[in-house]
């Protein structure tokens, strides 16, 4: 290797051991052994370092270590399917002769969280029939695939062979489950899964809330969300989100004033930047927009969002005319105008139209 392809490969060296301390104490001299990449694009799979792993990919194909190297190629197909970077990943997939679970798995999981989920039942069967079990590593992209495709009958298709696997009763599966009978809407057999569990997390408990009320039930969110409390869980704005969007559907302004208080008692613990918008529209809800406006003048950086939430909140209670006057002000401020800002600031032109029509 020349002068320059030995500095490259000193770089890349100093760049990765940045990002992989648990290898500190280990010989990283160039070239790399075909297991020290493996190591490596296995702690750059964690932290989803693409750049990096793109670099190590190109010393590797120069060193001539991925020639009939199923373990280095399958630690790169995983690489690279965990980044998102399914193309790439399905090419060294495809000249993967014997394939394990692992690799398998990574797949079936990348196509499942990249958009492309038909891909990733393909892959499962594909999987099967090659004669390789499905884990409860498997199950959990499997399913969501099945409920953002929604299609029901292979999603109890494939509940019906995690049971008979055994896995059913494993959290991560279990909270799959859960999230796919609330994307079909089906909140009956989520519940039944639910109250199989024999363990429940916070996610368990946050799918079943949300999933009530988004599927038109927030009374029974609000009853989960109770009973979450009484087992001893503490909420986190994932939970606080859901049970918000359930006072806002019920106009119920006293539990969505707890609500609200416990957030602020609880402000140091609880980040999630959406809150101050559920709350707003939630007061905006319940007919207190002077609450909506008391938050949305405390919030210092303003998204779109926040002027939608607010905007509207006035139509919603009738004020057309601080409605228009914050449009006014949302645009001369400079904020982003969206779809919805379009939406409301037409539906106010027609309804100012109206009145000098009317003359009421």
């Amino acid at each position: 290797m020349n002068g320059n392809g030995n500095l490259n490969l000193k770089l890349l060296k100093k760049s990765i051991c940045s990002s992989t301390l648990h290898l500190k104490h280990q010989s990283l001299s160039p070239p790399f052994t075909s297991l020290q990449c493996g190591t490596i694009f296995q702690s750059l799979t964690k932290t989803k370092s693409f750049p990096k792993g793109q670099q190590l990919h190109a010393v590797a194909v120069t060193a001539g270590n991925l020639i009939n190297n199923t373990y280095l190629s399958t630690k790169l197909a995983a690489f690279y399917a965990n980044c998102g970077k399914m193309p790439q990943a399905q090419l060294i997939f495809d000249g993967i002769l014997l394939k394990n679970s692992f690799l398998w798995n990574f797949m079936i999981r990348g196509y499942a969280c990249n958009g492309c989920p038909i891909k990733s039942l393909v892959l499962y069967r594909e999987m099967l029939s090659f004669g390789q079990k499905a884990d409860n590593f498997t199950y959990p992209f499997v399913l969501k695939a099945c409920g953002d495709l929604l299609v029901v009958e292979i999603g109890r298709t494939v509940h019906g062979e995690v049971v008979v696997s055994g896995l059913e009763s494993d959290v991560y599966v279990g909270n799959a489950l859960l999230a796919m009978y609330s994307k079909f809407g089906d909140m009956r057999l989520a519940g039944m899964v639910f109250d199989r569990m024999p363990e429940r997390d916070l996610t368990s408990w946050n799918t079943m809330i949300s999933g009530c009320v988004k599927n038109g039930d927030p009374r029974e969110g609000l009853m989960i969300f109770e009973e979450m409390g009484k087992a001893g869980l503490r909420a986190d704005g994932t939970s606080l989100l859901g049970i918000l969007s359930g006072c806002a559907e019920l106009m119920a302004l006293k539990e969505g004033k707890a609500v609200h208080a416990y957030v602020v008692r609880n402000s140091g613990e609880i980040h999630n930047e959406f809150l101050t918008n559920s709350l707003i529209e939630m007061y905006c809800k319940c007919k207190s927009a002077a609450y909506s406006r008391r938050l949305f003048d405390g919030v210092k950086l303003k998204d779109t969002v926040s002027w939608n939430s607010m905007i509207s909140g006035y139509e919603q209670n009738g004020d057309a005319f601080e409605s228009l006057r914050l449009f006014c002000q949302m645009v001369m401020e400079g904020a982003e105008v969206d779809e919805v800002t379009v939406t409301s600031s037409t539906t106010l032109d027609m309804e100012f139209a109206l009145v000098g029509i009317t003359g009421e």
